[in-house]
């Protein structure tokens, strides 16, 4: 079949203009920046009937899709030019558009054009058209057609052969589930303030009480998930499976006294997280058990050093509600694996005095923080 010379006319433009990516359309930043520019010199070419300047912008064998038939872009794009002669004039404007990654290029569809063209002698044309752009990359990074497909018909034409990116597949996932198996650490300012309180007392920190040597790293087991509500609202959940601790001892050398404390803290929360870049940004409340466990025993001095005598124990718990702040970088490795980065900060309020500090009271207002890489799959 001939393909009539106005129809090349009204469905050329796709191939070389492209189309303006809609609101929200996410791009790798080098990909959007090469695609960009490549518009503003296709278009700034088209303008000025410069076909030098427009076939530097055509990836080498690049095609041309007009329904059923395949044209050589190069070869269409010169006819044209020939044909309309000098003193051309031509508008063309864009509508929406779906961008998709491929493994190979990247795919604009179901985008709409208008075209305009008067050239001398020759009545004014005017068409709208959906259209299908493939991109490919060149050596230098900058963006070439390499096929359009045009057509008049909705829902608009596909380029075939597009094979979706492990990470456009991923980005298409809606739930998941991640833990983070000892791959992090966090801190916490409880056992400073701990220490702060014994000092008060007039004792002094030692390392030789059984169970509370000192440590303001708690490296809880943690689990969490998300459900990606859009591209870029997701809610996230996350807990401890196992218990984080603080824990430090102070001795009293004129009393011949000994005291160890720990705060043993399991904590969950729900927040909602909102996409800046590759980086989802959440906040929301968690929900924190905390529990205190005073020891105290009695310092004896010998010649081969110090040895306790257990005197008493005691403890106490209670739930609190607390407010869990994060940042979480994602890493497909896969459609459905992942990695991620996650780096949070947890504030409780201010705790309950643990036993034997009812006067003067121990007041602690803890602040956990922590970074961790989480392994998961995306579903």
């Amino acid at each position: 079949m001939r393909v009539p010379t106005t129809l090349l006319l009204t469905l050329l433009p796709a191939a070389l203009a492209g189309c303006l990516l809609p609101p929200g359309q996410r791009l790798e930043p080098e990909g959007a920046r090469a695609i960009a520019a490549a518009r503003t010199e296709i278009g700034a070419a088209v303008g000025a009937g410069d076909m030098d300047a427009l076939l530097r912008h055509f990836a080498p064998g690049a095609k041309l899709i007009v329904g059923r038939d395949t044209l050589d872009l190069r070869t269409a794009a010169i006819s044209i030019y020939n044909r309309l002669g000098a003193g051309a004039v031509t508008d063309l404007w864009f509508t929406g558009s779906k961008l998709s990654g491929c493994d190979r290029w990247l795919e604009e569809s179901r985008g709409q054009l208008g075209f305009n063209v008067a050239a001398p002698g020759a009545p004014r044309a005017h068409r709208e058209y959906l259209y299908a752009v493939a991109w490919v990359r060149d050596s230098a990074g900058a963006a070439l057609v390499a096929t359009a497909a045009l057509d008049v018909l909705r829902p608009g034409p596909t380029i075939a052969g597009c094979r979706p990116t492990a990470k456009a597949l991923f980005e298409s996932r809606h739930l998941s589930i991640a833990v983070q198996p000892g791959t992090g650490f966090a801190v916490s300012s409880a056992v400073g303030a701990m220490e702060s309180a014994l000092r008060g007392r007039s004792m002094s920190t030692i390392s030789s009480f059984p169970g509370f040597g000192r440590s303001g790293l708690v490296t809880p087991l943690l689990a969490a998930g998300w459900l990606r509500i859009n591209s870029r609202i997701a809610l996230e959940a996350i807990a401890t499976l196992s218990t984080g601790s603080s824990r430090t001892a102070a001795g009293d050398s004129a009393t011949g006294t000994a005291l160890g404390m720990r705060l043993d803290q399991r904590w969950a929360t729900v927040l909602a997280s909102a996409r800046w870049r590759d980086i989802y940004l959440g906040f929301g409340p968690a929900l924190v058990r905390e529990a205190w466990h005073v020891a105290s025993d009695s310092l004896r001095m010998d010649s081969a050093g110090t040895s306790l005598t257990h005197l008493s124990d005691a403890g106490s718990t209670r739930n609190v509600v607390g407010v869990f702040a994060q940042g979480r970088l994602t890493a497909p490795l896969s459609a459905h694996v992942f990695a991620e980065l996650r780096a949070w900060l947890l504030v409780e309020p201010r705790t309950a005095s643990p036993p034997g500090f009812r006067a003067p009271p121990l007041g602690i207002t803890p602040r956990h923080s922590g970074v961790g890489v989480f392994f998961g799959m995306a579903l």
